[in-house]
Parts: C-alpha cells; sequence; structure tokens
C-alpha cells in the first residue's frame, strides 16, 4: 500500500511470482504496466482508463534518466541526481493531465528496476 497525499494505491504483481506484469489499484482507478518487449526492462507500457502510455529510459545502457512524453498528457522526466547512484533522484513533472496513479506507478517502475538487490 502507497499513501501519496490523498491518494492511497496498491501497487502488487498481476501475477504471483511474474515481475513483469505490475497493477496500481486505487478508489479511482486501475493502471496495468508491463515491459513493451520481453526481458527489457528500458521500455514500459502503461494502461489506463482506456488510454496507453510509454515510460521509457533514455538509453538502452544507462537507466539515469527515465522519461514519458505525450502530445494530451505533456512531459514527465526523472533522472539521477549522481550519474550512476539511484539513491536520490529529481522529477521533473510538466505533466499536469496525467493522474497521479500514472506517475506514482512509473516512478514505482523505475524504483523497483534500478535499485540494486542485496
Amino acid at each position: 500500500t502507497v499513501e501519496l497525499g490523498s491518494l492511497d494505491a496498491t501497487i502488487r504483481t498481476k501475477w504471483r511470482n511474474d515481475f513483469s506484469r505490475w497493477e496500481l489499484r486505487s478508489d479511482e482507478m486501475i493502471v496495468d504496466f508491463s515491459p513493451i518487449w520481453r526481458d527489457d526492462f528500458t521500455e514500459w507500457r502503461f494502461l489506463f482508463a482506456g488510454h496507453q502510455l510509454k515510460w521509457q529510459s533514455a538509453y538502452k545502457n544507462d537507466w539515469n534518466i527515465w522519461f514519458m512524453e505525450d502530445r494530451t498528457y505533456g512531459y514527465l522526466e526523472m533522472y539521477t541526481v549522481f550519474e550512476g547512484d539511484p539513491r536520490d533522484w529529481e522529477v521533473f513533472d510538466d505533466s499536469l493531465a496525467l493522474p497521479d496513479e500514472v506517475k506514482l506507478a512509473m516512478l514505482f517502475t523505475t524504483l523497483f528496476y534500478t535499485m540494486p538487490r542485496q
């Protein structure tokens, strides 16, 4: 469960032990997200309320910059403060029309897949 301001949501895998298909649920919407290409976690498809967006890393071999650009929803970008260090991120949000649930799912995806595992 995630709480962000007035937004309460749950993020979990769509199927048990399958970390390539996710779902965010809030009282207002469901966001379904998965990689566009099998075993390639640098490009993601986000489906919500009959819309589809792509969230992607700027470079295939460098996961320090992620962005979404769309005529309807605007531009959203996140990047590491220090290159190669996924502990601190800056977010540039020029996507006022994009629902907070979708933004949260995009940020979650980047953090989940870029953080080192121990």
